[in-house]
């Protein structure tokens, strides 16, 4: 199992090379265009968000520019899938589910403006969708399936930050009103402009280092 994990950690690893410089710089200077400075606590949670956003890239296939092609292997009916391999089928909408939790966690941790289902849903869906569209771009299926699994992994993170939240503080999380909220989208954006434009010119040796060293042989 390990072993199938050393490739995205070996991406990650190479991707985080260039995205953290930037989120510590950002970090620093957000009290000048957010005007307040994020919190300790905040500023390690962004960036755990940063590395957990660089993984999903890995996992889906975000196609580098080096790579790209057109191929439109679309599946817009639900649960067209499950009479072929029902337990491929399961297996595969389970981990679907699974690469979305930590998104339900981390966007209301973060950032009060998604602490509501609505909200945490709607960014689920959105991010998903995303990554469907770049997938006419690689080998693998934009697939409708994907979509709703994806956006019931938010739902069940949002889920569970409330349960957590509620444990600590005794209360339920309030929401506030949209806006102000950019900061994920943000960052969301500098990890797809990283895999497709930066990390395919980074040296092999930032991947390889991690991929092949002594310890894991």
């Amino acid at each position: 199992m390990l072993k199938n994990l050393l490739p995205i950690v070996a991406d990650l690893v190479a991707s985080a090379v260039v995205l953290l410089p930037l989120l510590l710089i950002g970090l620093q200077t957000a009290r000048y265009w957010r005007g307040e400075a994020y919190r300790s606590g905040q500023k390690w949670a962004i960036i755990l968000f940063g590395l957990y956003l660089l993984a999903v890239c890995s996992v889906v296939g975000i196609p580098s520019v080096k790579y790209l092609r057109l191929d439109f292997s679309l599946n817009l009916l639900p649960l067209l899938d499950i009479t072929d391999n029902p337990p491929g089928y399961i297996m595969n909408t389970i981990l679907n589910i699974i690469l979305f939790v930590p998104l339900g966690v981390f966007l209301p941790a973060i950032w009060p403006q998604y602490r509501s289902l609505s909200r945490v849903a709607a960014a689920g869906l959105a991010f998903s969708l995303s990554i469907e569209l770049f997938q006419l771009f690689n080998w693998r299926l934009t697939d409708v399936d994907d979509l709703l699994t994806n956006t019931l992994g938010a739902v069940l993170g949002f889920y569970l930050f409330r349960l957590v939240y509620m444990f600590v503080t005794k209360r339920p999380p309030a929401a506030m009103e949209p806006g102000g909220s950019k900061e994920a989208w943000l960052l969301w954006a500098a990890c797809l402009l990283i895999t497709i434009f930066v990390y395919p010119f980074l040296p092999e040796s930032l991947r390889n280092w991690f991929l092949y060293t002594p310890f894991w042989q």
